[in-house]
């Protein structure tokens, strides 16, 4: 029973957590992404954010790792922009 209650409180916290995360992410990607990416992610052809098939793990391994790419984000300032940029695939 307790294992369950956990679980559920755990899943809880994470359906309230999302979307804030995302409204972060917002900001964050309107700030610092959307010049290039354009306000929708879809403006450049090679990083259509729209039609991107990466995961978001694999959008915060680019973002912090990835020397070439112009923006610098933190660890949580990516997963922040990456939990928004899947909420712009169409």
């Amino acid at each position: 029973m307790k294992k369950t209650a956990t679980i559920l409180i755990l899943m809880l916290l994470a359906a309230i957590a999302l979307p804030a995360m995302a409204e972060d992410g917002a900001a964050l990607f309107k700030a610092k992404c959307a010049a290039c990416h354009g306000p929708d992610g879809s403006k450049l052809a090679k990083a259509n954010l729209t039609t991107s098939a990466k995961t978001e793990a694999e959008i915060v391994t680019f973002l912090t790792t990835n020397a070439q790419h112009k923006t610098k984000v933190d660890a949580a300032g990516a997963k922040a922009v990456a939990t928004f940029v899947k909420t712009l695939k169409k």
